[in-house]
């Protein structure tokens, strides 16, 4: 994993609090950062499961895969990819770093 995978940087005003660490589940989506629908300037809405075929993650390691959420709304697939909705943009007044930790005696790729 390198660095930029391991930050974000979110919007603070768009987050609702407490924010929930799970394992992704079937059914769940997001707006991939700086993904649109064709020819407008509207977020793309793509399942978790999609993104992380097109990515080509194994299975093993999809089960392993986590999501953070403000409500019910997934801010980013851990490691892999931000939520256009919670995007820093020349408005954001006030911001919210997250940065994923390995956990002491984790092997982290």
């Amino acid at each position: 994993m390198n660095h930029s995978d391991s930050i974000i940087y979110a919007d603070a005003a768009n987050i609702e609090y407490p924010l929930t660490l799970r394992v992704w589940k079937k059914g769940d989506y997001l707006y991939p950062l700086g993904m649109y629908k064709k020819n407008t300037d509207k977020p793309a809405k793509k399942k978790v499961s999609d993104v992380l075929s097109n990515l080509k993650i194994d299975l093993h390691r999809k089960t392993n895969i986590y999501v953070l959420c403000s409500g019910e709304k997934i801010i980013w697939i851990v490691g892999l990819r931000q939520d256009e909705r919670f995007k820093i943009s020349p408005s954001t007044k006030k911001l919210l770093k997250i940065k994923m930790l390995p956990l002491k005696g984790s092997i982290v790729k």
